[in-house]
């Protein structure tokens, strides 16, 4: 009996001392009951929690490996975990522009930003911008520039150029100093991403679809419009005006061989 209580009052020893750790780790990093609060969430655990309870109080109705669990995120023990990702990837079709010499150090900060604001402008008046679906499309502004992923057709990204260079040209054409110009260079092409959480939890992508646009776009001049061989075989026999304004310029090499 006495075996018995002896191994009780050590279990109840060590999980004052986990619960101590946890409220000193808690303390150190700033992180409040509501903390706490949203690991129980994560975990889908049922614990009843009322809001008159106190960090301590809310501790001692948790269950022991919970807590091993707080202890392990406190310490950046569980990152491993929090690496997974939807093992699915989705495949856009992607329009990726950036404006030539957008971050050249002798221009203007000031002026490079309005390179970008009148980018952004032009971009949202496109007729195909306009009646995109929210809901198939995906905006990752990149500094200088714009990456646009539609999920339900090809024609999206190479409507979007074309009228994009349309708008621009007229609107370079109204400014009479050089500097003023908005040059642009786009590449197209095809591919899937994996889509992640970005600092704020909103939905982000990553993968070989966005990096090989970029790819294409890099081996783009001044206002060229470039898109991948794959992209063009798909897209021309669309219709005959897409075969007519896509003239094959040679295989090119970029990163890795490909």
């Amino acid at each position: 009996m006495q075996k018995q209580d002896t191994s009780s009052d050590s279990k109840k020893l060590e999980r004052i001392t986990k619960e101590a750790e946890i409220l000193s780790l808690m303390e150190e990093s700033h992180k409040t009951k509501e903390w706490i609060k949203k690991q129980i969430k994560k975990k889908s655990l049922k614990i009843p929690v009322k809001l008159s309870m106190n960090s301590f109080q809310i501790l001692n109705s948790c269950p022991d490996d919970f807590l091993n669990h707080l202890i392990d995120s406190l310490k950046g023990r569980d990152i491993d975990d929090v690496g997974d990702i939807n093992a699915f990837t989705k495949t856009f079709f992607w329009f990726f522009t950036d404006i030539v010499a957008g971050s050249n150090p002798t221009i203007p900060t000031k002026e490079q930003a309005r390179k970008v604001v009148v980018l952004n402008e032009l971009i949202q008046r496109t007729e195909t911008f306009q009646h995109r679906d929210p809901e198939s499309t995906v905006i990752l502004p990149t500094g200088d520039g714009m990456a646009i992923g539609f999920s339900d057709s090809p024609e999206y990204p190479l409507r979007l150029s074309i009228q994009l260079h349309k708008i621009l040209n007229e609107y370079n054409k109204a400014k009479k100093r050089k500097d003023d110009k908005v040059l642009l260079r786009i590449g197209i092409d095809i591919g899937p991403v994996y889509i992640i959480k970005d600092l704020n939890g909103q939905d982000n992508v990553w993968g070989p679809g966005i990096i090989l646009t970029r790819r294409v776009m890099d081996l783009a001049g001044d206002q060229n419009i470039f898109c991948s061989s794959r992209f063009a075989e798909d897209v021309r026999v669309l219709s005959p005006e897409y075969k007519e304004i896509m003239h094959p310029i040679g295989d090119y090499s970029i990163k890795h061989g490909e």
